[in-house]
């Protein structure tokens, strides 16, 4: 099997992505997790942007193609090990309306995340979602 980049520069931090990365809570957990691992961060193109302690790969959950993209990358840069996924990424308001982008982003979002992650060895997937 092939060296990733990690372990060609000596590098053995276990990795950790956290989608939702730029959020209040994505942000803080990023901050705290960085200290003993690679934290890839996963969110969406634009501003903000995660904290500069994670690698931040931009990504839409509802499209496969960019799924498909961002977990190539993850595997370039990092191997196929994961040692967490957190998932906080998903559809929220304030108004408490329903809304189609709650099944869209938080319900099949968070089935394609399960799926593209089964090409790789996951010790652990928390999701957490205020809805």
């Amino acid at each position: 099997m092939e060296e990733s980049s990690l372990e060609k520069q000596g590098n053995k931090k276990e990795v950790i992505i956290v989608t939702g990365s730029s959020g209040m809570i994505g942000s803080a957990l990023i901050h705290k997790l960085a200290e003993k691992f690679q934290v890839v961060g996963f969110d969406h193109d634009g501003y903000p942007l995660p904290p500069a302690e994670a690698e931040c790969v931009c990504v839409d959950l509802t499209i496969d193609a960019r799924m498909d993209f961002s977990f190539k990358r993850v595997r370039y840069a990092y191997g196929n090990k994961i040692a967490s996924v957190v998932h906080l990424a998903a559809y929220y308001d304030f108004l408490g309306e329903p809304s189609d982008l709650y099944d869209k982003v938080t319900v099949k979002g968070t089935a394609r995340m399960l799926k593209y992650l089964q090409d790789f060895e996951v010790e652990q997937f928390i999701f957490s979602s205020s809805m």
